[in-house]
């Protein structure tokens, strides 16, 4: 596979209930972000996972700002990166309440 495009995403620092805002009972959340490649046009539509960026974010202290870099494949293909945010209960029982939300973010012809 040869790599002809990179990606490079800078991300500031976050920090749960500051810039994330959090439901009434989570004290934390995970953000994950992914980069994938697909053909729409394709017979069969494939996603091939290229990157993913995990960040846990905490109402205590805000995550370092960082740099996401990855490279691109060269296909005929569309690059799309998605995120999702993931909320954690402060109460550890509470497993049932999971709350989340995910969109795309990101989408261009490569």
């Amino acid at each position: 596979m040869i790599w002809y495009f990179s990606f490079k995403c800078h991300l500031p620092a976050l920090k749960a209930g500051r810039e994330i805002v959090l439901p009434q009972d989570a004290r934390s959340a995970e953000l994950r972000l992914d980069a994938f490649t697909v053909n729409p046009l394709s017979r069969t539509i494939n996603l091939n996972l290229i990157s993913s960026h995990t960040a846990d974010l905490s109402i205590f202290q805000a995550n370092l700002p960082t740099v996401w870099k990855f490279g691109i494949p060269d296909d005929s293909a569309w690059l799309v990166v998605t995120g999702t945010l993931i909320f954690k209960s402060a109460t550890p029982l509470n497993t049932a309440a999971v709350h989340g939300s995910s969109t795309y973010l990101f989408a261009k012809s490569v």
